[in-house]
């Protein structure tokens, strides 16, 4: 018959007939690891309660217990604290009531022996010498029981001293573990902090070196980069000033005019221009299949934005020339540049 054990200090309990190690394995190999760190616990509190020193406990899994049952060193440190003084109590220890009882039931026996051997020697009639020499040996046997008192006080004292230093050793392990898991999530908000530092890093290099290459990087890229739109304008002025030498932002030119400066964009066709600037070395022609050619995004999103009113034909031309785009070649869409 299987017995589980569990002490106050011990979360799961355990049967000391039990092989916990395997039974964690298995649960680990099945992807179980809630089940392996509840088995884990499990073997650590067998190890301690039946004194297995040969084995280390562990706590490879101890991430995956449920919340509800993990305690903390406050919990623990609160109990040692609020623990009561040492008192012994000889009625209340069960070790002494077997020994009274056993001491008691000896004794008896005893006293009866000695007052019957002390009546056979008058001829079998008692008499006060055999009632003293009876109650010797019964208070004889009551001695002994006296005797083992100092020894079972001292067992109850070092049973008190022993919980302590478990609930001390206990306590040290939580804070341990408290410990670790500070210093897991410090290392953890460190990391993010820098990756988000390196991506905004990131971001902030390409829209600078957009803005020295006459192009205005999208809301989205200035938020990532932590520059504000106020200051991106004023650091693209700076930089592109306008063809009259002043920072003013010119307006759309008219219909005729042809664009020679991204400043002349309005902000749509800056945006839609903004949008492919990977590198004047990148293709944006579109691709050739069964010799037919087929546009690209770039192209489309020209000839859409275009044909929703959303930049002139000017622009159209301004940015197909920056992405090498032609505008007189045949693609397989339904009139592709009418303006062409």
């Amino acid at each position: 018959m299987a017995y589980n054990y569990k002490r106050e200090d011990q979360a799961y309990g355990y049967d000391k007939d039990t092989d916990y190690s395997q039974k964690m394995s298995e649960a680990a190999a099945a992807g179980d690891y809630a089940a392996a760190a509840r088995y884990e616990q499990q073997r650590n509190e067998k190890i301690k309660g039946e004194g297995l020193t040969q084995y280390q406990p562990t706590n490879q899994y101890a991430q995956y217990l449920p919340k509800q049952q993990t305690r903390s060193s406050d919990d623990i440190l609160d109990r040692i604290l609020n623990r009561e003084d040492f008192s012994y109590d000889l009625d209340g220890d069960a070790l002494y009531q077997q020994y009274k009882d056993q001491y008691l039931q000896q004794g008896k026996l005893a006293m009866q022996d000695t007052m019957g051997q002390a009546a056979a020697l008058t001829g079998g009639y008692g008499n006060s010498y055999a009632q003293t020499v009876g109650q010797q040996a019964y208070n004889q046997y009551l001695g002994q029981l006296n005797a083992v008192v100092p020894e079972l006080y001292s067992l109850a004292r070092s049973r008190y001293t022993q919980e302590g230093n478990d609930l001390w050793n206990l306590y040290n392990a939580y804070a341990d573990r408290e410990a670790q898991d500070y210093s897991r999530e410090i290392d953890a908000r460190n990391f993010d902090y820098q990756r988000s530092q390196n991506s905004q890093n990131s971001a902030y290099n390409l829209a600078m070196t957009m803005l020295q290459s006459g192009i205005l990087p999208s809301d989205a890229l200035l938020s990532n980069a932590g520059i504000s739109s106020a200051d991106a304008r004023a650091i693209y002025e700076k930089i592109n000033p306008t063809s009259d030498g002043s920072n003013e932002v010119k307006k759309d030119p008219p219909p005729d005019v042809p664009i020679t400066n991204f400043s002349q964009l309005s902000p749509n066709a800056q945006q839609l221009l903004s949008k492919y600037a990977r590198g004047y070395n990148y293709d944006y022609t579109g691709y050739k299949k069964d010799g037919v050619l087929y546009p690209s995004d770039a192209v489309v999103d020209l000839v859409r934005a275009f044909d929703n009113g959303t930049i002139t034909a000017q622009e159209q031309e301004y940015i197909a020339r920056k992405l090498g785009i032609d505008l007189d070649a045949d693609y397989y869409m339904d009139n592709a540049f009418p303006n062409g």
